[in-house]
């Protein structure tokens, strides 16, 4: 499991992962920089109140085609896309979860078509849909235990919901 300490740049973006072997070390490192009279303390270090907090923050999301092979470093294998993909053998796919409620609705994926000139108005009517969506919350409380990689079968690495997921993931929202 990849654990740090995220900081923020002057911009306010994630910017940094400082790399901590465990969260027992990780908790150390973040109470010495608080402690210390040096002004570059990570100011995320400065709002941690407990390890808890520590690690709802860091968590390690990867996405990766359903085509892919599975490696060792996926670790909770999770497939979000609403129909299984054409072609891949469910024992070869090593989904540990095919978590189907979070995927978008038929309707809003037919409109879709991973036409990426519907992308950005995609990205919104996605984000509508998950509003209240307890299979999202589930899918948070999944990357706050661990490791997660969301599975997807689209064609396009940059423009599907498992892009939408990752940033909804990595920011919080």
């Amino acid at each position: 499991m990849a654990t740090g300490i995220a900081f923020r740049t002057d911009s306010f973006r994630w910017s940094t992962l400082i790399p901590v072997p465990n969260e027992a070390q990780l908790y150390l490192l973040c109470v010495a920089m608080m402690e210390s009279a040096d002004s570059n303390v990570p100011s995320a270090c400065r709002f941690f109140q407990a390890l808890g907090a520590i690690r709802e923050f860091i968590l390690n999301v990867m996405l990766k085609r359903a085509y892919e092979r599975p490696a060792q470093t996926d670790g909770q294998r999770i497939l979000v896309d609403r129909l299984w993909p054409r072609g891949v053998a469910k024992v070869n796919a090593r989904i540990d979860l095919w978590l189907k409620e979070v995927a978008p609705s038929t309707e809003l994926r037919q409109w879709f078509g991973h036409d990426p000139e519907k992308w950005p108005e995609f990205k919104k009517r996605y984000r509508a849909e998950l509003k209240d969506n307890l299979a999202l919350t589930e899918l948070r409380a999944l990357a706050r235990q661990g490791d997660i990689t969301l599975i997807y079968a689209a064609k396009n690495q940059l423009n599907n919901e498992a892009v939408v997921l990752k940033q909804i993931l990595d920011r919080g929202v």
